[in-house]
């Protein structure tokens, strides 16, 4: 039963990992650029750092300084889920496990990547998680898929009022040659995983995360 488990929750958070980290890919990537990378595993290392600066760590109530930001509501009936997003942001529907993505404008002349959210919805009754069995499984699996993977920090969390994972981490995602940060929160609830991922590039990343916290308080399932 436990290797059915593993089995299960890691290919969950693979199937978030691929569908936050190819979509940015294609996103920002000219079409004569996109060459797939291959990944050796045993070349991942993982590096816990021990001292961060709090301004590098997104603070669920934290007020920053920002532009208002006009918002609209995305809603998904089968899933039932809904989530406020800013207007000028382009909306994809998925297809299971993911469910939408949402990826913003370009901030200017030279910038050449679009940061994005993506929500995922998994059904993983079969396999009885536990939010705690599932961040032990995501982090595992997490160490073997990102490249020059830098963990900033793990925290426990809250969605939808329900108890929640968060966790922000730097890597080079298989598809990519460039750096990414990503801001993930996931939670367990009634049988389904339920994983809402944003990634960006560094330079652009701290800039959105306010934009980023406001949809997160706005989601419900």
């Amino acid at each position: 039963m436990s290797k059915k488990i593993v089995l299960i929750g890691g290919s969950i958070f693979l199937l978030v990992l691929l569908g936050g980290g190819i979509y940015f890919y294609m996103a920002s990537t000219p079409p004569s650029q996109k060459q797939p990378i291959p990944v050796d595993t045993n070349e991942v290392t993982v590096q816990k750092m021990q001292e961060v600066s709090p301004s590098n760590v997104p603070e669920k109530q934290a007020q920053q300084d920002r532009i208002d930001v006009a918002f609209e509501t995305y809603s998904n009936e089968e899933e039932g889920i809904s989530i406020d997003y800013p207007k000028n942001w382009t909306v994809s529907e998925g297809s299971s496990p993911t469910v939408a993505t949402f990826a913003s404008p370009l901030q200017n002349s030279d910038d050449t990547f679009q940061e994005t959210v993506g929500i995922m919805v998994q059904d993983s009754s079969a396999a009885d998680l536990s939010l705690e069995e599932f961040r032990t499984q995501a982090t595992t699996a997490l160490s073997q898929y990102i490249q020059n993977l830098q963990i900033v920090s793990e925290d426990d969390d809250e969605l939808d009022g329900e108890p929640a994972k968060s966790i922000l981490f730097s890597g080079t995602y298989p598809t990519d040659d460039h750096l990414s940060e990503t801001y993930q929160i996931y939670t367990v609830y009634d049988g389904y995983v339920y994983i809402i991922t944003y990634t960006g590039m560094p330079d652009d990343f701290e800039t959105l995360m306010p934009t980023v916290k406001d949809m997160l308080a706005s989601f419900s399932f």
